[in-house]
């Protein structure tokens, strides 16, 4: 069977400045600044902010690695898109509905009620970066980034993609600020997270090298479960990522420095892992999701994903 390995890791986040930016965080406790994420410029403008946040997260990803800006090309028939968020197309659902209760649902034209599902991220994504493989859409309440990571490795596995873009995003407009405050959440994301996943067949053929390896994913009912499993393997953990609520002292809690993340949660612990790994870090990541979170109501178990370093060597830090 083949490997699944992380090439690329892309950010566009509010009050982030990059992915080292991120990984810094595990060491202070400052809050993040509100400096929100420009969207103004090819491909972003005149899109969604999910999707336009998502378009820059993943070309940066697949810049990172190494398929643009001069590298090599997708080949788009083998290249698929996974896309995790809970939060997307709120807005245009909502105003969906408003034109209905006005009565002029008329003036809303064909186009609008497409862009009220959450698929229109990967839409865009697929269409922008010319990826014509399978593409799936995740909504799945805190664990989903982590559920897109297992998708991703499965494609790679399964030879149905060679390549696979992952993108977890949530947007922060005034129709999700207006969900959170009635669910009493103080501060969340505004962000995307894009992680690229590539057999390591296909990145040692292309002369790239692997910087981190998916090496094992855990759906259990409890986070002692997948801790329990997880620890079986043998590999040493150097890092956990997990919120407080997982119960796991000294483990990097992103809740905590960037708010509620939901959908992007998980690949946005990808992100950081890869970049722990990549700078030579030992240990293996093991990055937890789901389990007694805020967000239990909306999820039924917990979910780990282990990060290790790959056979070959790393090219340097990110």
């Amino acid at each position: 069977m083949r490997s699944a390995v992380i090439t690329g890791v892309g950010l566009a986040v509010t009050g982030v400045r990059g992915v080292q930016d991120l990984l810094s965080m595990r060491s202070r406790d400052s809050d993040v600044p509100a400096e929100p994420v420009v969207l103004h410029t090819r491909p972003t403008r005149n899109r969604d902010r999910a999707s336009g946040l998502a378009l820059r997260a993943a070309g940066s990803a697949l810049r990172h690695a190494g398929f643009l800006g001069g590298g090599s090309a997708v080949r788009g028939e083998l290249a698929a898109v996974v896309v995790s968020t809970n939060f997307t197309g709120l807005d245009v659902a909502c105003a969906c509905v408003d034109e209905v209760r006005s009565g002029s649902i008329g003036e809303y034209g064909p186009a609008g009620p497409p862009y009220t599902t959450s698929d229109v991220v990967a839409h865009w994504v697929a269409a922008e970066y010319r990826l014509r493989g399978p593409s799936l859409t995740l909504c799945n309440g805190p664990t989903s980034g982590l559920d897109a990571m297992y998708w991703a490795r499965c494609l790679v596995e399964t030879a149905r993609a060679t390549v696979v873009v992952v993108v977890g995003v949530e947007p922060d407009t005034t129709v999700v600020a207006r969900l959170h405050g009635i669910d009493g959440v103080c501060r969340w994301l505004d962000g995307a997270a894009a992680v690229v996943v590539e057999s390591a067949e296909h990145a040692d053929r292309r002369g790239f090298v692997a910087r981190a390896e998916v090496a094992g994913y855990w759906r259990m009912a409890e986070v002692a479960d997948v801790l329990r499993d997880a620890r079986s393997l043998g590999p040493d953990i150097g890092m956990y990522l997990a919120d407080g609520q997982a119960g796991l002292p000294g483990a990097f809690d992103l809740t905590r420095r960037l708010g509620r993340c939901s959908g992007a949660l998980g690949v946005l612990q990808c992100v950081v892992g890869t970049s722990w790994l990549d700078q030579g870090a030992s240990g293996a990541v093991l990055a937890i999701a789901g389990g007694t979170s805020a967000e239990q109501t909306c999820n039924d178990a917990a979910v780990g994903l282990l990060l290790r370093t790959p056979r070959w060597s790393v090219t340097g830090a990110l």
